[in-house]
């Protein structure tokens, strides 16, 4: 609503400036033919004031536009894919009829089971991992006495109390594909396989991808970050109760 308001405002300010300087020239044209004074018409003042009115309209038009194309800029190349958001599409219509999507069981990194189907695959996707860490806080190394040449006595040093502290860690990138059995990752450092029964929870992260949290650790957390939180949620939840259904 704002961004549209500062366009809505910029044109009309374009406009006035235009006019203005129209009807300026129009008055100014007018004098030089019946001139009443011998005071020269102020025209450098007219142009300076309608330049500047002109750049605040087009600064105002710029704003206005900015949030939309920051917002193409940094949308990832895949939702900007025709074709991948067909198939998000055909994959919606497949679950409606009640049948089990499926792609081809080849162009991939991934060792497939005997028996189970592919049914999609994320590109470029961040995994990060929470990890669970601890440190020692209000520690105090104190302060040292000399005893002897060479020799030092330390006093009041303590190492502090102990805590833990947990926080998200990038991983790496790569490839995601969700089986009817299972989750795969394929990255350049990392590469895993993991029954979709061992996860109790997904939820999406705003629009950016999801949290997956695993029954063995439900305190550490997955995440898988691609811009397609919607349908990877879909996916994932989708596939997780058929695996469980026919388990």
């Amino acid at each position: 609503m704002v961004r549209w308001l500062l366009r809505t405002l910029g044109l009309a300010v374009l406009v006035a400036a235009t006019l203005s300087a129209v009807i300026s020239a129009i008055a100014l044209c007018s004098d030089s033919l019946t001139p009443s004074s011998d005071k020269p018409p102020p025209i450098v003042g007219l142009i300076s004031l309608h330049a500047i009115a002109a750049l605040l309209g087009l600064g105002l038009r710029r704003l206005g536009t900015s949030d939309r194309s920051n917002r193409a800029s940094t949308t990832p190349l895949h939702l900007r894919d025709a074709d991948y958001l067909q198939r998000r599409q055909e994959f919606a219509a497949s679950l409606e009829r009640g049948d089990v999507p499926s792609l081809p069981a080849h162009g991939h990194p991934f060792n497939l089971v005997a028996g189970e189907q592919l049914i999609w695959l994320f590109p470029y996707v961040e995994y990060h991992r929470t990890e669970t860490g601890s440190e020692y806080v209000g520690g105090n190394s104190g302060f040292s006495i000399r005893v002897a040449k060479g020799l030092t006595w330390r006093v009041g040093s303590f190492k502090g109390k102990r805590v833990q502290r947990r926080e998200v860690k990038f991983v790496d990138t790569g490839i995601v594909g969700v089986t009817t059995r299972h989750i795969y990752f394929s990255g350049d450092f990392s590469k895993f396989r993991v029954p979709l029964e061992d996860f109790i929870e997904f939820s999406a992260v705003d629009e950016n991808g999801i949290c997956a949290q695993r029954d063995s650790d439900p305190d550490e957390a997955e995440y898988f970050m691609n811009g397609d939180s919607e349908h990877m949620l879909l996916v994932v939840r989708w596939a997780t109760h058929l695996a469980r259904s026919v388990a």
